[in-house]
């Protein structure tokens, strides 16, 4: 047991004329003292950007607040976006 202790806090900024935010925050407790915290970069904005890094996040979170190793959290994304037309990734 250590005496870390981390504040947590973010902001996320709309592009002009958007409604929503294409990168997402997702904080999920492990237990009583672990906590995993995962930034989801939807590559772009609007709705579509919102949604996958939405998806990403709640998937990435839950598998890791779980117990999974981060390699077998990483390759599920990776099966299960889609790949971006524009970037080539998922």
């Amino acid at each position: 047991m250590n005496n870390l202790c981390a504040d947590i806090g973010w902001k996320s900024i709309n592009h002009e004329g958007e409604q929503l935010c294409g990168d997402h925050v997702d904080i999920v407790e492990q237990g009583e003292n672990s906590t995993v915290i995962v930034l989801a970069d939807g590559l772009g904005s609007g709705v579509k950007a919102s949604i996958l890094s939405t998806l990403t996040s709640k998937i990435i979170s839950t598998m890791m607040a779980e117990g999974l190793k981060l390699e077998d959290c990483v390759s599920t994304i990776a099966a299960t976006l889609p790949i971006c037309s524009v970037r080539g990734v998922a």
